[in-house]
């Protein structure tokens, strides 16, 4: 996807007017995920609130919504399900089958992100930054701190990550073998040395983060801000008829909707006295959740932001996007993690005093119900939420992590 066969020159979606005409411009990248693009959202819409031009380097599924929203968009290869299918191929098995908990991140992270995302994505993004860095006209490369020295364009978020060097994965012996696919690229690939003081890493407060990574003078919190990535009108009416009793939310987010746990929620809260609400995800149907119960309502999607001011409770799979949602409207929750960083989401809201964790032979539909009672008859759940939301409260906003970066640009 070079710039010669996609004709971006003339598109210019970074544009390439003279600087004196033109915003401040900040470039987003993100994993071809809703998980990953959505918490970019609020700190992009503060750029744009805030005069900047915001463009979008993002997959073909996620470039509508982009544009719909006022971004442009570079678009770079590939869908997450592109990913998948292409480690899948390269280990010859599900990806991670038969990883336990604390194994899955280590192996995912080098084989899907590092070695399979870095292969589909650098190509696109050293050719936007470059871009980029024609059109700004910045000042010498030696000048710029934090910066990719060929490039000549700052990288202030989350560039402390990628001090490793990523290197192509033995799949068969789990072991890194060979030179680093992103030097496959040459002289188009990005200095090695990134010399960032701030890492926008952490959405966590300081007293429930892990403060080891990364020395913390070298990060700066952002505050999560509820958005929800899919297009609607609002809340389905029939919320607000829903029966003077306690609402639980149940959901496993938009990728691991796996009907047989989604049964076993339904079955283990049917008959209790609480109202649920439950979502499938869209590419499922609520009719094949069993059991059908008085008290439970299935639905593909209701927008969390919307729904979650009404409910006491959440059982869900720990995702970050509906973990964050959840202890900003300061409520407790029963986590059932799949996959991904849900694990360690689970365990860090275990550790805060605001959940229960179940998993493996611990999830079944008793268990669920007994969980759940706890966190929604303990008040102890509910006033360890209660204070890690007014901490997540007072976390910088997005507007001021603009400004932020703002000085970081200028200086």
């Amino acid at each position: 996807m070079s710039l010669q066969n996609l004709g971006r020159a003339a598109e210019d979606p970074l544009g390439s007017h003279d600087m004196h005409e033109m915003q401040k411009r900040v470039l987003f990248a993100a994993c071809p995920a809703h998980g990953h693009v959505q918490p970019l959202l609020p700190l992009a819409a503060a750029f744009r609130d805030a005069g900047w031009s915001v463009c979008f380097a993002i997959g073909p599924e996620f470039a509508e919504r982009m544009k719909a929203d006022g971004y442009s968009v570079w678009p770079v290869d590939g869908t997450m399900g592109d990913w998948f299918a292409e480690l899948e191929r390269r280990t010859g098995a599900p990806p991670g089958e038969g990883l336990a908990p604390d194994e899955i991140l280590q192996w995912f992270i080098p084989r899907l992100f590092a070695e399979i995302g870095a292969e589909r994505m650098v190509a696109d993004l050293v050719d936007a930054i470059r871009l980029l860095a024609t059109a700004a006209r910045r000042v010498r490369a030696d000048r710029l701190r934090g910066a990719d020295r060929r490039c000549g364009v700052r990288c202030p978020c989350g560039a402390s990550r990628a001090r490793a060097r990523l290197r192509p994965i033995d799949h068969g012996a789990g072991v890194p073998r060979g030179c680093s696919a992103v030097a496959a690229l040459g002289a188009r690939a990005p200095a090695a040395r990134w010399p960032v003081r701030r890492s926008l890493s952490d959405r966590l407060p300081a007293k429930s983060r892990d403060a080891g990574r990364v020395p913390t003078r070298d990060r700066a919190t952002l505050r999560p801000v509820p958005m929800d990535m899919v297009e609607t009108t609002g809340l389905p009416r029939w919320i607000a008829e829903l029966p003077d009793r306690p609402t639980v939310y149940a959901t496993l987010g938009t990728v691991t909707n796996d009907l047989s746990v989604l049964s076993t929620i339904v079955e283990g809260l049917a008959g209790e006295p609480i109202n649920v609400v439950l979502t499938v995800g869209n590419d499922n149907d609520p009719a094949a959740v069993h059991p059908m119960a008085e008290n439970v309502r299935v639905e593909r999607y209701v927008p969390q932001s919307l729904l979650l001011p009404h409910c006491d409770a959440v059982v869900s799979h720990v995702g970050s996007g509906t973990m964050f949602g959840t202890l900003l409207d300061g409520l407790p929750m029963v986590a059932l993690p799949r996959g991904a960083d849900q694990f360690v989401n689970a365990d860090r809201c275990v550790a805060a005093g605001v959940a229960i964790r179940l998993w493996g032979d611990d999830l079944h539909p008793e268990a669920v119900r007994d969980a759940l009672r706890r966190v929604l008859d303990d008040d102890r759940y509910r006033k360890a939420a209660t204070r890690l939301a007014g901490e997540i409260h007072e976390m910088p906003s997005p507007s001021e992590v603009v400004s932020i970066l703002g000085q970081l640009a200028a200086t």
